[in-house]
């Protein structure tokens, strides 16, 4: 190896060790992210930072994932082609293909829409800078061929024939990278919510706001409204999904964050002294520059911590106010459906008026109560349970009282984590500090 040779790895030692470093930093900022976010229910999501387990369901269709030929609600591949030989070698990015409409995330109470774009950036090297360095993807699946001229592949050769047909004559190896997730798979994510409205016009199947997307199935109803979509955050620049719980997720990304955030700054100070030994340049000035440089980065590596500290304690309580907040605007929209059925009731039941004087309405029991006697009185007027007015504003009556009790589950697990976390050391300290204070659980509560 010559001298030029040596200088060049040194070179990228030390430059590899400050991408390590950042690269750490993020995955540190991830792990923080996924420890503070309590996991909601599907009905309890509301606009900001999100956490959701589920099932995996298709949104409008299923898809064929373009090498694997597996039906699947989300795919995405890579192709890649090497070059050169030796120190020389190197693999490029060819061409990905990702779908490009939401899926679905299903749990018990109802479902989200979840759309990655993992490739957002448009290449490999901005997808390295700018999302893998704050998300983690660990794949639901993995197809992976390889393309020797000696040694046919014919699903690559396929698949090369429909998109990239320059490489089938192509000298070197070429890879394919697949990922999918099918209808059905578990799924844990970690992103940013908020409200997006799937179709215009419910008249116009085809005005979906996802490019690319096809008419919803026969079998899938077109849904009114808004719904709530988990999506990758542009700002924070974070974006969790893995067929794992959340418990190995954090664990594999904590782990990354201690290598990365740990072993850069040494990286960098190895390369940095080997390039002044190369140079000769082994002279205290130029040595403690280096030193001072990696004593820079874990003394932010520990800043950052402290910081951590306070920023993990507001966020959890911002998630309260969050759900808390959510809760209140289902209680108004419950407080605006009971006297709507009241009305439709009192048509139908002009005798019955009388059992709903007095009730004040603006109270939670009251309203329980005043369900409750619409439900009775439904029970004995058969037309006014087919009444297709009452059977509308009564179910979604009983789907609102579904999100308000997910809702307060979920607000409830947000203040038990916080209350546990300003317990603890060193948490307990930055509280005092910031005058942060236990916080009551939600029980019932009066119209705000």
């Amino acid at each position: 190896m010559s001298k030029g040779d040596i200088c060049i790895v040194f070179g990228i030692m030390l430059f590899a060790g400050i991408g390590t470093y950042i690269y750490g930093l993020g995955q540190y900022s991830l792990k923080r992210m996924i420890e503070y976010t309590p996991t909601s229910k599907a009905v309890a999501v509301a606009p900001g930072i999100a956490e959701l387990k589920g099932i995996a369901r298709q949104f409008g269709g299923t898809y064929i994932s373009p090498y694997g030929k597996k039906e699947c609600v989300y795919y995405h591949t890579e192709l890649h082609k090497w070059s050169g030989s030796g120190k020389h070698r190197h693999r490029y990015l060819v061409g990905h293909w990702e779908s490009e409409r939401p899926f679905c995330l299903e749990d018990d109470t109802g479902s989200v829409l979840i759309k990655p774009e993992l490739h957002s950036a448009g290449s490999e090297m901005k997808l390295i800078v700018k999302t893998d360095l704050s998300h983690k993807l660990v794949p639901g699946g993995g197809l992976l061929g390889f393309l020797d001229k000696k040694v046919p592949n014919e699903p690559l050769r396929l698949f090369l024939e429909s998109h990239a047909k320059d490489l089938l004559n192509y000298n070197d190896l070429v890879e394919v990278h697949e990922t999918v997730f099918e209808n059905g798979d578990e799924l844990y994510v970690l992103g940013s919510a908020s409200a997006y409205e799937p179709y215009k016009d419910k008249a116009d199947a085809d005005d979906i706001f996802f490019e690319g997307a096809p008419k919803p199935s026969a079998t899938l109803p077109i849904q009114e409204g808004f719904q709530m979509l988990i999506s990758h955050d542009k700002k924070r620049k974070f974006f969790a999904m893995s067929e794992k719980s959340e418990k190995d997720t954090l664990s594999e990304v904590g782990l990354a964050a201690i290598i990365y955030t740990y072993g850069g700054p040494l990286l960098f100070l190895t390369g940095y002294l080997l390039l002044l030994w190369r140079f000769s340049l082994l002279q205290l000035p130029f040595e403690a520059l280096g030193v001072l440089v990696a004593f820079a980065m874990y003394s932010w590596v520990f800043l950052s911590g402290l910081l951590a500290l306070y920023n993990s304690l507001a966020a959890l309580k911002n998630a309260v106010e969050r759900a808390s907040a959510n809760i209140d605007v289902m209680l108004r929209k419950r407080a605006e459906l009971i006297p709507e059925l009241i009305e439709v009731v009192k048509g139908y039941a002009r005798h019955e008026q009388n059992m709903f004087e007095g009730i004040a309405f603006e109270r939670a029991e009251s309203m329980v109560h005043g369900r409750e006697l619409i439900a009775a009185i439904a029970e004995k007027y058969p037309d006014l349970k087919a009444n297709e007015n009452f059977s509308q504003l009564f179910g979604e009556l009983a789907r609102v009282e579904g999100q308000i009790a997910a809702s307060r589950s979920y607000c409830n697990e947000c203040i038990m984590l916080y209350n546990t976390q300003i317990a603890r050391i060193p948490y307990v300290i930055v509280a005092k500090f910031a005058g942060m204070k236990q916080i009551q659980y939600f029980g019932g509560r009066q119209m705000p």
